[in-house]
Parts: C-alpha cells; structure tokens; sequence
C-alpha cells in the first residue's frame, strides 16, 4: 500500500491506496473550502499557499464575489466583493504578489475594460488602469523578462474578434497598445517562450483567420521591434485548448485539447514544427484544466463533461491514466499546490437535465510517474 499525508481542518491522517491507484494517482473528494457554484471562475495560488477564487458565472449570471481559502486546511481566510462583476476575465498574480484581475464579462453579455487588483496583505480590491479596449475571452500573460502584463485578443461589445494587444504595467498602474496579431483571435493561448527573447507564444482560437471559426495558426511576438510573425502551423484547428512548456523526448510547447484528440509539441528553433506525440490521450477534450509538476510531466483534467484524467510523460511522450474525477466537469480551475497535490473547483457537470453547476470540490494525490517531484 502507497500511503499520503492528508491534512483536513487541521487534523493529519493518512489516505492509503492500491499499488494500482498509487500508479495513476488518486481523487480525494474535498468540501472543506466550501466550493461555490460557478463556472470559469479563476483560481490563483498565493504566495502564502492560500488560493484566491475570483469571478465565474452561476445561475445569477456575471459573479462580484472572491474569496480566499486554505485548501488543505479548510479554513477561509479572507476574499471580498470586487469592484465589479467578471466573468470570462483572466488573472495573474504579479511579481508583487497581488493579483490583476482583467475584463470579462460584467452585466449581460458586455465586456468590461475594468480592471482590479488584490492584495494578498490587506485583503482588498482596488481599481487599477483600464484597458483601452473592453474584451472577454481574452488571454493575459506575465512577461517573465519585464514583469509587465500582456493581454491579447478577445471580443468586444459588438461581438467582434479583437487582433489588439495591450501591456499593463505594474509600476504605473497603465495600459500601452502594441503592434496587433495577424489574427483576430479569442479562447487561445498564449505564453512566454519562442525564439525571441522576452517573447510570446500565441497559439489557435477562434479567428479571423478562420472565418471566426477554430485555428491552428501560431503567431509569435517580438518585443524588441514590436512586431508579429507567424510560427510553425499546428496539425488540427483549436479552441478551449491548452499549452504547456514541456522538455523530454519532444521538447517545446505541448498542445492538448481544444475539439482535437491529437497532442503534438510545437518548437521554435529553426525550423520551427509541430510533432505529433508518440502517444495519444484516450479522449478528445475541450474546457478542460492542465497543472504542471517539476518534473514537467502534465496533468489533464476532465473537459467535455468527461471525469477522465490523464498524465502526459515527457521522457516518452505518452500518456497514462491518472484516475477519474467523482464529479465529471468542464470549465473548472485547477491548482497545483505547493504540497504536489492538485485542488480542482468549481465548473459544470451534465445532468438529466442538461448541465449543473458544480459546488464540490476534489483533492488529487499524485501517482508514481510524478514521483520526480519528491512524493512517495
């Protein structure tokens, strides 16, 4: 028997499982952060080890509430009502550690410029610099060279795809345009990396490019000259995909998900391509979440009210199941916590009745092939 320290509301015990579970890694049901019920809220991991849940959409539409917990031990430890609602927003956590909330969604169906910042040491919102471009669906990155904020795509009000990119910068609390992509684009990636320095990675959604329909164009950002050039093409369009940085046999940016079965890595050294991985998940899956362990082995969780989970192993380049979710879900976030374990939240399950708000949330424990990062 594999055995994991579990620390519930203060109260260490153990969670013993098979050889078998202990292989793939197991799913722990967790109510003691007393997750809402909500879908595309997002989850950042503090400083602290304390996540900070901000925004979604449940019933009532567009959501004001944040709050801040421990998952591990249950107990909240703070989170406000922000300025205003979002919903399909994006948030990153800055080299301050406070945490910039931007757009969405805020009344109905209109994008909102607004955009607020947490502080983690009062427990506060504050209103900070707005975008010059109200958007959602929108893709924001913490440019690892600078600190600043890079923000891309999205649509507006009138529905329309946006190829405008804006850089916040935390030193002035301001927004400054940049050179536009080549595509209209929302529901993408995009992430450090590429073949220039302080770069970016922008990879599929829907696109102008497209018709407004999914893409597998790539598009890469040079900071120095401020300028857009095209990347390596992927081998299937994509949207609600994700992107993870990843070394081994195939080393580059991990492309999964997004109405696709197939994964491949992209690269960007010359010639920049896109490979197909020598193994292939057993399922298609689009609003799922991914998390990254040390070993740089990645997990993917669920989507397309699916409750499956998959591990993606570098060294080889396949994948191997990692245990079923209890609640099958999409839209959900997923967190890796500073112990290994992952904490996932909030999203959508299918029904009888069509789908539901989830308000459960699950605790997974990881199995051998993460054992790189120290958990036996």
């Amino acid at each position: 028997m594999n055995c994991y320290a579990k620390v519930i509301l203060a109260a260490a015990s153990w969670l013993c499982v098979s050889p078998a579970q202990a292989a793939g890694g197991v799913w722990q049901m967790d109510g003691t952060c007393g997750s809402s019920h909500e879908e595309d809220a997002t989850a950042t991991l503090l400083p602290s080890g304390n996540i900070l849940i901000a925004g979604g959409q449940d019933e009532n539409g567009p959501q004001w509430a944040s709050w801040v917990c421990n998952p591990l031990t249950g107990v909240f430890v703070g989170g406000h009502l922000m300025h205003s609602p979002h919903f399909g927003h994006t948030a990153t956590l800055l080299a301050t550690g406070k945490v910039l909330v931007v757009g969405g969604i805020a009344t109905g169906s209109m994008p909102t410029a607004i955009a607020e910042l947490y502080d983690p040491a009062t427990d506060s919102w504050t209103n900070t610099g707005s975008l010059h471009k109200a958007r959602t669906s929108h893709a924001a990155t913490l440019l690892e060279n600078t600190g600043k904020v890079m923000v891309t795509g999205g649509f507006d009000a009138n529905g329309n795809l946006l190829s405008s990119v804006e850089i916040y910068d935390p030193a002035t609390g301001a927004w400054t345009t940049t050179a536009p992509m080549s595509c209209a684009r929302k529901n993408h990636t995009a992430d450090n990396g590429g073949p220039y320095v302080g770069g970016v990675i922008v990879t599929g959604g829907y696109s102008s490019c497209s018709n407004g329909q999914p893409d597998r164009s790539i598009e890469l950002y040079d900071p120095a000259n401020a300028q857009w050039h095209f990347g390596p093409t992927m081998h299937a369009n994509r949207a609600f995909h994700t992107a993870s940085a990843v070394n081994g046999v195939l080393p580059g940016l991990l492309i999964v998900g997004g109405g696709s079965q197939i994964t491949e890595v992209c690269s960007f050294g010359l010639p920049y391509q896109c490979v197909t991985t020598p193994g292939q998940p057993a399922v298609s899956r689009f609003w799922h979440a991914v998390v990254q362990f040390s070993s740089y082995a990645v997990l993917a969780i669920g989507g397309a009210d699916s409750p499956t989970t998959e591990i993606y192993d570098p060294p080889s380049g396949t994948w191997r199941d990692a245990g079923a979710l209890n609640i099958a879900r999409s839209r959900h976030t997923a967190t890796l916590l500073p112990n290994g374990q992952v904490y996932v939240a909030e999203g959508l399950t299918p029904t009888n009745d069509g789908l539901s708000f989830v308000s459960n949330a699950e605790l997974y424990y990881p199995g051998d092939i993460v054992f790189a990062d120290g958990f036996e």
